[in-house]
């Protein structure tokens, strides 16, 4: 009896011993393979953060671009909303004063366009 319990003793300190190593073998591999993953996660993301910004980057542009390309055509507008009427005004003002150069009389139509000549905004 005494010689059975010593072998299960042995027995059961050598299955002991072999899942313990082979408890620290998985627990190994599940570290390495918990590296690789993390280290191919931070890889991932840095790649996905680059093209972000790149993308980022072009679109901010586009949206600069667009912004001044806005500015000119308002700026170019608001001169045309000054620049236009003050040249028909012209015209009319020159032909009407040709009209009316004798001064033996005025006419109606010069002397009601005369309150409408002024370079204003409307």
């Amino acid at each position: 009896k005494r010689e059975t319990d010593e072998e299960e003793r042995k027995y059961k300190r050598e299955t002991d011993e072999e899942e313990r190593k082979y408890k620290r073998e998985t627990d190994e591999e599940e570290r390495k393979y918990k590296r690789e993953t993390d280290e191919e996660e931070r890889k991932y993301k840095r790649e996905t953060d680059e093209e972000t910004c790149k993308l980022n980057e072009e679109i901010r542009q586009e949206q600069l671009s667009e912004q001044k390309k806005d500015r000119y055509i308002r700026i170019g507008l608001d001169v045309a909303g000054l620049l236009v009427p003050i040249m028909f005004y012209s015209a009319w003002m020159r032909k009407g004063f040709k009209f009316e150069e004798t001064g033996t009389f005025t006419s109606t139509t010069f002397r009601g366009l005369f309150g409408h000549f002024k370079p204003t905004r409307r």
